[in-house]
């Protein structure tokens, strides 16, 4: 007798722990990866505010010579809000960004890798302006988090941020060996402009 219920209570323990472990992966899952699970356990961190402006365009315009010949790069920064998400595992939730280039004008969107060549992840946030041999002169655009006003983006990037990329080993030059590059071909900024950030609210 005291066997069987010795038993009936492992059973009962091991049972808990069950639906407890597949609860417990539910609320994992459907928090950090896949919407899922159900409103009130996807709200769990809580979201933070959400911005008043969720959709924004920004114009910029780059002027520069190179080997004597004056050109011009211009295009727009598309910004969206796209929701929040869990950064890390036990953190909380960040609001979270995009943005899209068009309108681009006699330039071409750069990839750091071939695998970030999807544009339906919208991972390019630069642009070659120039190719030299085997390297690629890249503007590096501002990020939609600073465009938009995010409050944890207050500090301002330094634009025009120019680097270069060697394609052959798929990394950019160090600082010292761009900046030689670049003189060799006489590169100079010559004009440099881009609408200013928002100063967005957050309710």
């Amino acid at each position: 007798m005291k066997v069987t219920k010795i038993k009936i209570l492992l059973l009962t323990m091991l049972t808990i722990l069950l639906w407890y472990g597949l609860f417990s992966v539910y609320v994992y899952i459907g928090t950090y990866w896949f919407p899922i699970a159900p409103y009130w356990v996807t709200q769990l961190p809580p979201n933070p505010p959400k911005p008043e402006i969720k959709h924004c365009e920004f114009d910029f315009k780059l002027t520069y010579s190179i080997d004597g010949v004056l050109k011009e790069c211009s295009a727009t920064i598309e910004t969206k809000f796209d929701g929040f998400k869990v950064k890390s595992i036990g953190g909380s939730k960040e609001r979270v960004w995009s943005e899209n280039i068009k309108n681009i004008n006699s330039c071409e969107l750069f990839y750091f890798r071939d695998e970030e060549r999807n544009e339906n992840k919208r991972t390019y946030s630069s642009i070659c302006v120039e190719n030299i041999g085997l390297y690629k002169v890249v503007l590096r655009l501002p990020k939609a988090e600073w465009l938009m006003g995010e409050p944890r983006h207050k500090t301002a990037p330094d634009m025009p941020h120019i680097q270069v990329y060697d394609t052959e080993t798929r990394y950019y030059l160090t600082p010292t060996e761009g900046d030689m590059l670049l003189k060799e071909h006489n590169f100079k900024i010559v004009e440099w402009y881009c609408d200013e950030p928002l100063k967005n609210k957050f309710n």
